[in-house]
């Protein structure tokens, strides 16, 4: 059973260093002769809900093994990946709202929102097609982009 526990605490140990050495990668910021290192950093940012799972499994294993090194290594691993994770998918702070107000949409004017586009995120035609009139140029034109976008 001490040998099979030491193979366990061997491969979680390697597995968390590689996950910890592999983070080191998130801390630079690369210039253009190093393509090969954003190649890098990009896959290590794609792997990181991964690695951050082999670092709470190195942990998990470093606490039940009462192995203090697996456990530093699993905790550093789990930290840095968890708040990568948050760091990338966390919505951009823009300040838009800080400068014009959490109410920003409820002070443009009915005067200005009739030259707004009514379907702007919509490439094609879509739901919003009856709003032009059945001989409209613009009408004519978004059918065609949507005969050809798909």
């Amino acid at each position: 059973m001490a040998t099979l526990i030491s193979i366990i605490q061997f491969i979680a140990g390697i597995a968390g260093c590689l996950a910890v050495v592999m983070s080191i990668v998130l801390f630079l910021h690369f210039r253009w002769p190093a393509a090969a290192m954003w190649g890098l950093k990009l896959f290590v940012s794609a792997l990181s809900s991964v690695l951050m799972l082999v670092g709470i499994g190195t942990l998990i294993v470093g606490l039940t093994t009462n192995s203090i090194f697996i456990d530093v290594v699993g905790l550093c691993a789990t930290i840095v990946y968890f708040v990568h994770f948050l760091c990338v998918t966390r919505s951009p702070a823009d300040g838009f709202e800080r400068v014009f107000g959490a109410e920003w949409k409820n002070q443009i004017r009915s005067e200005q929102k009739k030259y707004f586009k009514p379907d702007h995120c919509v490439p094609c035609a879509g739901k919003n097609s009856h709003l032009y009139g059945p001989d409209s140029v613009e009408r004519q034109v978004r059918l065609e982009y949507s005969a050809v976008s798909f």
